[in-house]
């Protein structure tokens, strides 16, 4: 490669920079570049304008097929009530005395339900339910086969939106889907003036060109809100439960489970009601049905929503005919007085939601506890000394029974020395030591079993009680003494961590009421003869010791009337003691065995039959013995 020489460089060093020089001179100035920029700026501009336009006309016709296509699917699902799958949702909120109440133009669902009278535990209004996700809607089989599913129409508003009802007055607010005069779906809602009821028709007029198959379902869906103290929600979740009346038969889903329960009938069903602890949102059936399917859940993770429920009923119908079903809501309280009226109104054992017990407990709750509960209520005093003269009227109703079993225990103690020469006697056979002392006790004129059965008598008024008490909604926010509600427990200190089998605070009243049943249970076992009894006495001492835990958290109204029902028994106890003259006691058994002795001994069937029973089984001991030897 040849060199290039040093000429040659230094000449086209000389060219650069002759250019660069040129360059450098003939540069632009600020000015003509600021214009050359608004210029290519302008022609950008004018360009854009030039394609904007076709640009809009193909957005148009995109638009318009879209429309075109989307109004289509409509009227193929909807049919004639394809107009009312657009709009725009609207609340509607009326009110009466009781109740406020919101509608949803989308469906015309009831989407939240206040009761005015009462509020929540923490003061704020109490709402029973609220949010799109509670409703009343019913679905149709369409002619074309699809389902025409009315929480998906827009549905028109017609009479009093702006309803405030007193007294007896009573109005409707309509919400309807029109084809025309003669083609509709229509529901109508009805408040009267002072009443937890709603009334609803729904009705169908022709749509025999839309509307086939001879039912439709109707759904009734809720998640009931929590309402009481925040610590409380197991103790609530464990009170609610779905109800319902099915062929004239009163059931419900599980009170306790956690997981979806859900229950299938054919036949008739008169009512179902989401039941929480103190309220209830129920749907009465006017019109006889054809079925139901009822659901109950927990939410996980939200301690705002007590349960959820869905309630489906199946109703018939003839397509084409003018139909008028009829049902009714009942949005209250779980006050017994309030069910037993809605009850007598047509929706039969609508009452029986409210748990009074079974058999015999119910009954009790029924015609003695209620109705003396009610008495003191109409005096107007605190509900704590409601509790005390209920506790009073209950001991005076016990009186006889208890004076009965406390000298049946005086006779027992009085014969106890005499009974000790047939032990040693009979010792070594126990069936005829028994025999020898049924014989003693009945020439003494003494039942052995006088004492346990008046004390087994009293056990269904403890049980009913403890039934009616936990639910009664009257102790509600209602104080006494240091108990701020008497229908939750009386904390009186918050440990701020849970103890295992006790809780995380200390109820006062479940202290007192413990402390005097132990004293209750000395006094008794102090006047025990009953050898093998003094043997198990501990046990009678562990018991109350073991309900500690469990009424440690129940309603601070049920343990105050256990722990006054508790200290009146001492007191009419050492009553009687101090009454009963326990030498002219002695003195009448003593005429009864002289009597007996001058008598020949007449036994009853029973009693012979028993001895024959006691032979046999004596008889069989004794082979079994000689066998073993």
């Amino acid at each position: 490669m040849k060199r290039l020489d040093k000429n040659a460089i230094i000449g086209f060093i000389l060219i650069g920079v002759i250019l660069f020089t040129y360059m450098y001179i003939n540069r632009p100035t600020e000015a003509e570049l600021e214009k050359k920029r608004q210029e290519a700026l302008k022609q950008q501009q004018e360009q854009q304008k030039k394609q904007q336009p076709k640009d809009t006309m193909v957005k148009k016709d995109n638009a318009v097929v879209s429309d075109s296509l989307k109004k289509t699917e409509q009227q193929s699902k909807y049919g004639l009530l394809a107009p009312y799958s657009q709009g725009k949702s609207r609340i509607v909120t009326v009110e009466n005395e009781a109740l406020k109440l919101s509608f949803d133009t989308k469906g015309a669902n009831i989407v939240r339900a206040e009761l005015k009278n009462f509020k929540t535990y923490y003061g704020k209004p109490l709402v029973l339910f609220e949010g799109n996700q509670n409703k009343v809607y019913c679905n149709f089989a369409m002619t074309n086969g699809n389902i025409l599913n009315t929480d998906e129409l827009y549905f028109s508003v017609q009479g009093d939106t702006a309803m405030k009802l007193s007294g007896e007055k009573q109005s409707k607010i309509s919400f309807i889907a029109k084809v025309d005069d003669n083609n509709y779906i229509e529901r109508v809602f009805t408040l009267q003036g002072n009443s937890y009821l709603v009334g609803m028709d729904i009705n169908i007029k022709g749509m025999k060109e839309v509307l086939g198959n001879n039912s439709y379902e109707l759904f009734f869906q809720t998640q009931m809100l929590a309402t009481e103290r925040q610590e409380d929600i197991d103790d609530n979740r464990t009170n609610s439960a779905l109800y319902y009346n099915w062929a004239g038969d009163v059931d419900h889903l599980s009170y306790t489970s956690k997981d979806l329960e859900s229950e299938t009938q054919n036949g008739s069903v008169y009512w179902v009601s989401h039941k929480a602890k103190y309220f209830s949102a129920g749907l009465i059936a006017g019109t006889p049905t054809l079925g139901m399917k009822v659901e109950s859940y927990v939410p996980q993770n939200n301690d705002k929503i007590i349960k959820g429920y869905s309630s489906r009923l199946s109703v018939g119908y003839t397509p084409g005919e003018n139909t008028q079903h009829k049902f009714r809501f009942y949005f209250g309280p779980n006050d017994y007085h309030q069910l037993k009226a809605v009850a007598k109104s047509g929706a039969e054992g609508f009452h029986k939601q409210l748990g009074l017990g079974w058999f015999i407990f119910k009954y009790v709750n029924m015609y003695l506890i209620i109705p003396l509960f009610n008495l003191f209520e109409l005096m107007g005093i605190n509900y704590g000394i409601n509790i005390i003269l209920l506790a009073i009227c209950i001991r005076l109703i016990l009186l006889p029974l208890n004076w009965k079993s406390y000298i049946s225990g005086a006779k027992m103690r009085i014969l106890a020395p005499q009974l000790e020469p047939i032990k040693e006697k009979y010792k070594d056979d126990p069936t005829r030591q028994q025999q020898e002392t049924m014989k003693f006790y009945r020439t003494a004129g003494v039942n052995p079993l006088g004492g346990c059965l008046p004390l087994l008598l009293q056990l269904p008024i403890l049980f009913a009680v403890l039934q009616f008490f936990p639910q009664a909604i009257e102790f509600r926010q209602q104080s006494f003494l240091w108990a701020k509600d008497l229908s939750t427990y009386d904390s009186i200190l918050d440990f701020g961590f849970k103890v295992p089998f006790y809780g995380d605070h200390v109820s006062l009243f479940t202290l007192l009421m413990t402390v005097s049943t132990i004293f209750y249970t000395y006094m008794t076992n102090k006047t025990q003869t009953n050898p093998q009894y003094k043997q198990m006495i501990w046990i009678s001492y562990l018991m109350p010791i073991i309900f500690l835990g469990y009424f440690n958290s129940v309603s601070a109204a049920l343990s105050f009337y256990y722990f006054v029902s508790t200290t009146l028994s001492i007191i009419q106890q050492e009553l009687i003691k101090r009454t009963v003259d326990e030498k002219k006691l002695l003195a009448k058994i003593q005429a009864n065995q002289q009597k007996a002795a001058n008598k020949p001994e007449v036994k009853s069937a029973l009693q012979r039959k028993l001895e024959e029973m006691q032979k046999k089984q004596a008889e069989k001991a004794k082979v079994v013995k000689n066998k073993r030897k």
